[in-house]
């Protein structure tokens, strides 16, 4: 059974010119050829096909009906050739309808699809951004093996995956409105009763890890998974205080009537970063959406 290795692709676009032509010697000339090459292909494509294809009519070739025949379908397999070889990726954001798979934590999403859909509305308003819930714990070779193209929030365990700063989170104490000064002392802050935020309420949160670094533990009154809850409980319950990324409770302590101060600690300021698959690194639309997410979160 023939297959199409055992054919020389390369004598499609001379017998294309010869059926255009009629003639070896300008042939040559068109494809800046030697005129015995062309002959020699000639002898080549006729062995292939079992058809004469081009015979002599005085000084020119005619083309025998088989050659007649293929005409068309060689100008289309020709042509569809030249645009594979010659395609470009690209990437229009005014006309594209691209859907971006993304995955982040829960309180990143809160805070980060606001500016993304904000981003995707003025700039590219058919696209469409699909997220997933992702914590710190991830297995970035299981994620990325589906379509999930670019990961927010803060990772270390990203291992090789490309990736770039988003900025850096500090942390805040947050409150309800009126129960207490602007500032907390690390003893009233280690006095205090707390909302505690994290995905297992068996393991230490940041918080908790950073207070150890001092030797130090804070009360716990409750513990729960999701920030928004946290933001919650703490307008709920005024003897209550949450420790919570900045960015993100800037945007919801008005919504949740709750005052703010800095956490009295020193800690050292989480890295937001982008990650994705090497296979997006020269896509298009995905380089298109790291550039402006880059300036969206200065």
């Amino acid at each position: 059974m023939k297959t199409l290795r055992s054919f020389d692709l390369n004598l499609l676009p001379i017998l294309q010119d010869l059926l255009y032509t009629h003639n070896t010697t300008h042939t040559a000339r068109n494809l800046g050829l030697t005129q015995p090459a062309i002959s020699h292909a000639l002898g080549r494509l006729r062995g292939h096909f079992k058809d004469d294809l081009l015979v002599k009519s005085g000084k020119n070739l005619e083309p025998t009906p088989f050659a007649l025949s293929i005409v068309s379908d060689l100008e289309h397999v020709l042509k569809q050739a030249q645009d594979i070889s010659f395609k470009q990726k690209s990437f229009d954001p005014k006309t594209s309808d691209y859907k971006f798979y993304l995955g982040m934590p829960e309180y990143m999403a809160f805070y980060a699809m606001p500016i993304i859909t904000d981003y995707l509305k003025k700039q590219a308003p058919q696209c469409a951004a699909f997220v997933s819930n992702f914590n710190r714990t991830i297995n970035f070779d299981q994620i990325f093996d589906n379509k999930t193209g670019l990961i927010l929030g803060n990772f270390s365990n990203q291992n090789d995956f490309p990736a770039c700063d988003l900025y850096d989170e500090t942390f805040i104490c947050l409150f309800r409105k009126g129960t207490r000064k602007k500032a907390l002392t690390k003893k009233q802050y280690l006095e205090a009763q707390h909302i505690r935020v994290g995905m297992s309420a068996f393991k230490p949160s940041i918080i908790d890890e950073n207070l150890a670094s001092f030797g130090k533990s804070r009360h716990i009154a409750i513990s729960v998974p999701y920030y928004v809850l946290g933001y919650h409980l703490a307008q709920k319950r005024p003897d209550y205080i949450l420790t919570a990324p900045k960015r993100l409770s800037l945007s919801f302590a008005k919504q949740f009537n709750l005052d703010w101060c800095p956490y009295p600690f020193s800690i050292q300021p989480q890295k937001i970063r982008m990650i994705w698959h090497p296979k997006y690194e020269s896509d298009p639309a995905h380089q298109w959406l790291r550039t402006g997410l880059r300036e969206a979160f200065l």
